[in-house]
């Protein structure tokens, strides 16, 4: 998957998500702002058709100025041609939602 956007674009990127038995779910983001690579894994959720991913980091920020270890990635799919993943940290206490992308076939 491809987050397309122009030179400004903080999020622009490519996302791999990848799935090998006996280990699991996987996620790779790398973001075109920065070429930082950011690794996470992650497990299936059947009961809302999602994976939950949690970032394998544990020291620094990410682009936003999130704490790594805080931040939870949950993608699903909306159709046949439509990933959704949000981005979720923990702020005062409580998990907040702090970034949404869109993943459209072209």
């Amino acid at each position: 998957m491809k987050a397309q956007g122009d030179d400004d674009t903080v999020g622009a990127g490519e996302t791999l998500l990848t799935y090998e038995p006996g280990q699991g779910f996987f996620l790779e983001n790398v973001f075109d702002f920065t070429n930082e690579k950011v690794s996470a894994v992650g497990e299936y959720m059947p009961h809302k058709n999602a994976f939950n991913f949690y970032v394998t980091e544990n020291t620094g920020e990410l682009v936003g100025g999130n704490v790594r270890s805080l931040v939870r990635i949950e993608m699903r799919s909306s159709g046949a041609s439509m990933w959704i993943a949000e981005t979720f940290t923990h702020i005062d206490g409580k998990e907040v939602q702090v970034q949404q992308y869109r993943f459209t076939k072209p």
